[in-house]
């Protein structure tokens, strides 16, 4: 919508926040610039999330994110604030905000939803940002118009959206183990008669040897390096989007991965999965079609049509032993997900704006066991969003918003079709801005509903899980109340949120030691979210704190449990300091508190215990001149797990020691 929408952490935080995550960029002041006051962010695109009501959005700008060159999402993911980001037991990585389960964060590429699929989550690990322009995290469900199944957080990658300057981008790095990353992209606007026309183009190349191990680390370690956990992946990105002068756009984005991995093996069990993964791949094509905003007989409205179609395949390789030499069994997935989302808005009266929202979405997956033939599988999803935001007298910010979504599977591999699901959604969202003491309130509640992804329903895991297609949707009723409070160059944030899950689907163990999903009761959250920055002449200070107490009630006891993998603490401390002049050092430090997970082979409950993990980076700015093709270069030297920590992401599955790298960027 065209309507002011608060962004908590305002220009003067960004600025201070991007350096952490990045650094300084051409539309961003530096580290050592001067603070700007408060001011409210206008946005002109529904496709972007909104958080009238919510908590804060964090912009992360993607060229010089402190992680290593040509890094991928999850890389990126772990340096931003509140997002929990590990590796589980298949090699992927899975996201988690606000003890949130993994399937329940959206992410969305150009507006198209990556999360819809097999496995309604997104792997992270094999998202390229070769010439993605921005990243953005909301923490809380922004617009129930999204589509359907997003239920909690929306972390949105923006390509050819986000270019409005020109754009000639390359990186490249490597460490002590060898690995290589390389990425480059170019882009430009160019005005067309009274319009623009932006293109973008470019790929990378990742090679990744075995990683380091912690010292600590003894159980499948081989000269220092853990065990089948390499890395070849390659990438590519093109997009083309018109711009008229009056706003309306038309747009084309490809863009694609091949891969191939070793999946690590837990270490804390007798008898793990050995398993590689020799081909994954992925391709997106996206049209996206607005008209911009235009005057009607009743005031000024717009349209948006967003289609997305997404394929790709992924083979799985079991093998008898660690050695890696004779393969058990195989899976093949071959996925497809066509997505549409029409997008409909008008205004109403000098206050107020209403949105209709049409989206649909179908999934086909084929997957193949071994030798046996191919099993199809389908699922279709539907969501019917009605939004208005008004804007009130003294500075309010009222939205307004409902749902009805539905589900339905016509093929099941062979097994009866399951019929239409149906659930409803609802937002209310409030903030009051109170700009002489630079203070913004927000309050909103939301209901959402989930419906069990195919694999959640369907998916035998290669004969680790059993099939469960009586699963239900799970429900999600959330609510937050935040504040922001900002004086000169320091900057307060205070989110209270609380989240009732119910028929939440976990995973449990059988007598025969396998698994199956089954939807407990519930779970309940409660949390506090803490935000703090302080952004002197040449340097800034950056802490987040997450306190939460998530529960699972036992559906047959109404017992109370932990649930696996949701820390009760989670937070980072950051520096940035200069060396010496266009020299300097960044410092972060992250801690997770201890977590429980379910050990299959014993039945019972691990404990994992709480760990900080410290990272520092040395970067130095050489100014290149204006003649040439680059202008600024920006050499640097990182170690991650400064201190080589054994941290774990999941039961028996560590972060990588400590290791040394360099990269450089030229820009």
């Amino acid at each position: 919508m065209r309507a002011v929408r608060p962004i908590l952490f305002r220009p003067a935080l960004l600025a201070a926040l991007i350096p952490i995550l990045g650094g300084a960029q051409q539309a961003v002041p530096r580290a050592d610039s001067s603070a700007k006051p408060l001011h409210p962010v206008v946005v002109r695109e529904r496709q972007r999330a909104r958080a009238v009501g919510g908590s804060a959005i964090v912009e992360v700008s993607v060229d010089s994110v402190r992680t290593a060159p040509a890094a991928n999402l999850d890389a990126v993911l772990r340096t931003v604030p509140f997002v929990g980001v590990r590796t589980n037991s298949r090699g992927e990585t899975e996201l988690s905000l606000r003890a949130s389960d993994s399937r329940q964060p959206a992410v969305l590429l150009e507006g198209v939803p990556l999360t819809l699929g097999w496995d309604s989550r997104t792997d992270a690990s094999v998202i390229p940002l070769s010439a993605a322009t921005g990243i953005r995290v909301g923490r809380t469900l922004s617009s129930l118009m999204l589509g359907p199944n997003i239920s909690s957080a929306t972390i949105e990658v923006g390509l050819t959206e986000g270019l409005i300057a020109p754009r000639r981008v390359l990186s490249l790095g490597t460490d002590q183990t060898g690995a290589l990353g390389f990425s480059g992209s170019i882009g430009a606007p160019m005005a067309i008669g009274s319009g623009t026309l932006a293109m973008l183009g470019g790929g990378g190349v990742r090679h990744r040897p075995d990683l380091i191990a912690p010292d600590a680390l003894t159980r499948r370690v081989t000269n220092g390096r853990r065990d089948n956990t390499d890395l070849t992946q390659r990438d590519y990105v093109g997009g083309v989007r018109y711009t008229t002068a009056q706003g309306a756009a038309l747009g084309v984005t490809l863009t694609g991965a091949r891969g191939a991995r070793g999946i690590m093996a837990e270490d804390h069990l007798q008898a793990p999965r050995y398993w590689r993964i020799p081909q994954v791949d992925r391709d997106v094509a996206i049209l996206s079609a607005s008209s911009g905003w235009r005057g009607t007989p009743f005031g000024s409205g717009s349209v948006d049509l967003r289609l997305g179609r997404t394929h790709g395949t992924q083979r799985i390789d079991q093998y008898a032993d660690s050695g890696y030499r004779t393969i058990g069994t195989t899976e093949r997935g071959d996925d497809a997900t066509t997505t549409t989302r029409l997008i409909l808005e008008h205004s109403v009266g000098s206050r107020g704006e209403i949105g209709l929202g049409v989206s649909t979405a179908t999934i086909d997956y084929d997957e193949t066991l071994g030798t046996a033939p191919p099993v199809a599988y389908r699922q279709r999803l539907s969501s019917l969003a009605l939004e208005s935001d008004w804007a009130l007298p003294h500075l309010v910010r009222l939205s307004l918003a409902g749902s009805r979504d539905q589900a339905e599977t016509p093929l099941t591999g062979g097994r009866p079709a399951l019929g239409a699901q149906r659930e409803w959604g609802g937002r209310l969202g409030v903030s009051k801005t109170l700009l002489r003491p630079g203070i913004q309130l927000n309050a909103a509640v939301t209901r959402r509903a989930r419906f069990p992804a195919l694999r959640e329903l369907y998916s035998g895991s290669l004969q680790r899980f059993v099939p469960n297609p009586d699963l239900r949707p799970e429900r999600l009723v959330s609510s937050e109340v935040s504040a922001l409070w900002q004086r000169g160059a320091g900057e307060i944030q205070a989110t209270l949120f609380r989240q009732q899950l119910d028929d939440a689907v976990v995973r449990v163990t059988r007598p025969d030691r396998t698994f199956i999903r089954v939807n407990a009761n519930a779970q309940r959250t409660q949390g506090l979210e803490l935000f703090g920055a302080w952004r002197g002449a040449d340097r800034t200070f950056l802490a987040d704190l997450t306190v939460q107490d998530p529960q699972l009630i036992d559906q047959a006891s109404g017992t109370p449990l932990a649930p696996e993998y949701m820390p009760h603490v989670r937070g980072s401390v950051t520096a940035i300091v200069p060396l010496a002049a266009r020299t300097r050092l960044t410092t972060a430090a992250t801690t997770v508190g201890a977590q429980s997970c379910l050990n299959p082979e014993r039945g019972t409950r691990e404990r994992i215990g709480a760990a900080t993990r410290v990272d520092a980076l040395v970067d130095r700015d050489v100014a290149l001149g204006t003649r040439g093709i680059w202008s600024a270069l920006r050499l640097s030297v990182g170690i991650d797990n400064l201190l080589d920590r054994l941290t774990y992401d999941q039961c028996g599955l560590p972060q990588m020691g400590r290791t040394f790298r360099v990269g450089l960027l030229l820009r």
